[in-house]
């Protein structure tokens, strides 16, 4: 029992060691005309694990064809769903409905991601995209603010909705501008946009591992 309980710390220093330094590391994006649903379909594929005893179900709606970064989009997905998960006990119900709407006066997508989990009181509808706050047992406290990060990355915005439910709401334009300082992305030469990353990526490709201390 003991062993466990320390390979189980272990995995919890390491989950936060590594949430770390993918928020603090500089963002480079590869876009590519993508489907948010298949994205957000392989997100929830990538955590069976945690649904092994637990009644959960997730429901696609509407078209959410946009360019974007697969990988990126993926990771903002797997946050998104990890955290409805460990926050809705059993069962698990999931929607996400994506429609139409104008981003920074330009064509975009709105993607609702709604559980039937206690959702976000209002007074707390910014401190969960607060780096390092969690209210909930073994949370980081990174992947919201790492989700909303990547979605600024694209131009885009993350917020989350107050209500009985919780409601997270993904808008981005359907063709990403260049990130600026302005929308509260870093400012680094490599954060632009770079078309010449091969397909098969990994966490290291998208959040350059060097410079930290110049990415705050």
């Amino acid at each position: 029992e003991s062993l466990v309980q320390l390979q189980e710390a272990l995995d919890e220093l390491a989950r936060l060691y590594e949430g770390v330094c993918h928020f603090a590391a500089p963002i480079n994006l590869s876009l590519e005309s993508c489907d948010l649903s298949e994205i957000a379909s392989a997100a929830w594929d990538d955590l069976r694990a945690l649904m092994r005893d637990t009644d959960a179900t997730m429901e696609l709606e509407g078209s959410a064809w946009c360019r974007a970064d697969p990988f990126a989009m993926r990771l903002v997905f797997r946050n998104l769903l990890q955290n409805a998960l460990s926050v809705c006990g059993d069962p698990t119900r999931i929607a996400i409905v994506s429609s139409p709407v104008e981003c920074g006066g330009v064509p975009g997508l709105c993607v609702t991601v709604r559980d039937n989990g206690p959702g976000v009181p209002k007074e707390l509808l910014e401190s969960v995209f607060e780096p390092f706050y969690s209210d909930r047992p073994g949370g980081t406290g990174i992947g919201l603010p790492l989700a909303r990060r990547l979605l600024r990355a694209h131009g885009g915005e993350l917020v989350a909705r107050a209500g009985e439910s919780g409601v997270f709401e993904l808008r981005l334009p359907l063709v990403p501008p260049i990130p600026t300082a302005e929308r509260g992305v870093d400012p680094h030469p490599r954060m632009g946009i770079n078309s010449q990353q091969p397909a098969s990526r990994t966490t290291k490709g998208l959040l350059s591992s060097t410079d930290h201390e110049a990415a705050r």
